[in-house]
């Protein structure tokens, strides 16, 4: 026998009182998501001489704080396997003549999808920047260069000049 038409009605005016609480579910698989970031940034860079039909590395030896990534000279190497967002910004410009090339962030001397930026530098100060999310694994190798089929020479801006960073978003 109900107490009110409410209940009779199956119209709950207290439904904090008749919550029903069903089956709990199975565990959830057990693991710790351990974090893995660092950065490199170069602070005002000397002129780069870019021969043709060459690709350059940045002089990127200042380090960000770290964790599960080693530095080495100018690169960042990755300690856990995971998908990654990695970024650069350079700010830079010709020395003197404009001149057609390309930035790029590299895993193991390859271009990342994504962060290959072809690029007209010319004598004004331009900043460039981009990021991607990617998977890495231990042992990649990361790295911040310039390119350009015909050469040239490339100017930094001031203060920070680029850099490149790396943050483990998952496993």
């Amino acid at each position: 026998m109900s107490c009110c038409n409410l209940c009779r009605n199956n119209i709950n005016p207290n439904p904090v009182i008749r919550t029903i609480v069903g089956p709990r579910g199975p565990m959830g698989p057990a693991g710790v998501f351990s974090p893995a970031y660092g950065g490199i940034y170069g602070e005002q860079l000397a002129d780069l001489v870019i021969p043709a039909l060459n690709t350059v590395r940045l002089n990127l030896s200042s380090q960000m704080p770290v964790s599960n990534i080693t530095y080495s000279s100018n690169t960042m190497t990755i300690m856990q396997t995971g998908k990654y967002e990695i970024s650069f910004f350079v700010s830079a410009a010709a020395s003197a003549v404009a001149f057609n090339g390309f930035i790029t962030a590299r895993r193991n001397g390859v271009s990342l999808p994504g962060m290959l930026y072809n690029h007209t530098f010319t004598t004004d100060l331009q900043t460039i920047s981009l990021s991607t999310i990617a998977s890495l694994t231990v042992g990649d190798v990361l790295d911040l260069a310039i390119g350009s089929s015909a050469g040239g020479t490339v100017t930094f801006g001031t203060l920070i000049s680029a850099n490149l960073k790396a943050v483990k978003l998952s496993q």
